[in-house]
């Protein structure tokens, strides 16, 4: 249906109606005047109306062409949209052919033109359908109920999470004192949602949007200062690894950043990833751990 006004009305209906008919096949003024039992010139009037929508004409008939929509966009609202095709493709194969119409139809095939690549697990039907029940339930503040490592739970849904290249339920957990907990969403089974509400405050979904690994949690229990050799430094300028504050611009073009974390393992794969470019300053606790798992893997492996 059109996004018309939510007013049922006798002229939204038959907006409403002329459009699902031309999506079918195309049709004439006169051809649609008779079959909705108006004369030419509302016809006309509708189809002005219609333009906003996809419908264009084409010789004497009236079509419906998705990507006449297009027409009207800015550049950066397309990019938004081929944006959203790259991660439906990423997200499921499955789910983009199914709707690749209706995605290639709004692009006029744009979305050829950019590659994302997001390295990301792939979701099946049925994920696909637990999001849609698990969206609506979040979306409600509903409990649900649900089976997750042979354990059943009664939580409370609060986000979503794409992190790492996989997919993650943020949850309350009810038994126990509403501890927070990461579920990993295609491993959640028999979901059902209650008729039960919940209430979070927003300093929780704001604490939430900073997730950036699932090793995450709702507090930083430490504070690490990381040097950043001039090399990688433009890496951390453009991408957010971390939520982290930039402290110290040196000479040499090296900086330092600052971050809260609640688990070494939040800190540890990004240190490894960047070696010898990156070095701990502080805690010299996590500096030592680091350096004894180097040397622990250099003597395994001489």
């Amino acid at each position: 249906m059109l996004p018309l006004k939510q007013v049922e009305n006798k002229k939204n209906k038959r907006l409403n109606q002329i459009f699902e008919f031309i999506k079918s096949r195309p049709a004439k003024t006169q051809e649609l005047a008779q079959i909705f039992g108006v004369n030419a010139k509302t016809i006309g009037r509708d189809m002005e109306i219609l333009r906003d929508y996809g419908v264009v004409k084409e010789g004497w008939s009236w079509k419906y062409d998705p990507s006449a929509q297009m027409r009207d966009l800015s550049d950066e609202e397309r990019l938004v949209l081929s944006l959203i095709a790259s991660l439906c493709e990423n997200i499921s194969s499955d789910f983009y052919f199914k709707n690749s119409e209706l995605i290639s139809g709004l692009l006029g095939g744009m979305d050829e033109q950019i590659l994302a690549f997001f390295g990301n697990e792939k979701l099946d039907k049925k994920s696909i359908q637990k999001f849609s029940l698990v969206q609506k339930a979040i979306k409600n503040k509903n409990i649900i109920k649900c089976t997750y490592g042979k354990h059943e739970f009664r939580a409370k849904p609060i986000k979503i999470a794409f992190l790492e290249g996989f997919w993650y339920l943020f949850v309350f957990d009810c038994g126990e004192g509403d501890r927070f907990k990461k579920f990993h969403f295609k491993d959640i089974e028999n979901i059902k949602i209650t008729p039960e509400v919940f209430k979070t405050s927003v300093q929780v979904q704001k604490r939430i949007k900073q997730a950036r690994s699932v090793w995450f949690e709702l507090e930083d229990k430490y504070r690490a200062r990381l040097w950043i050799d001039e090399v990688i430094a433009k890496y951390f300028r453009r991408k957010p690894y971390i939520n982290c504050d930039f402290t110290r611009e040196c000479e040499d073009g090296s900086i330092e950043i600052e971050f809260g974390f609640s688990n070494p393992m939040e800190v540890k794969p990004l240190i490894y990833r960047f070696l010898p470019h990156i070095k701990v300053v502080e805690p010299a606790w996590l500096n030592d751990e680091i350096k004894a798992q180097i040397a622990g893997y250099l003597g395994e492996i001489s």
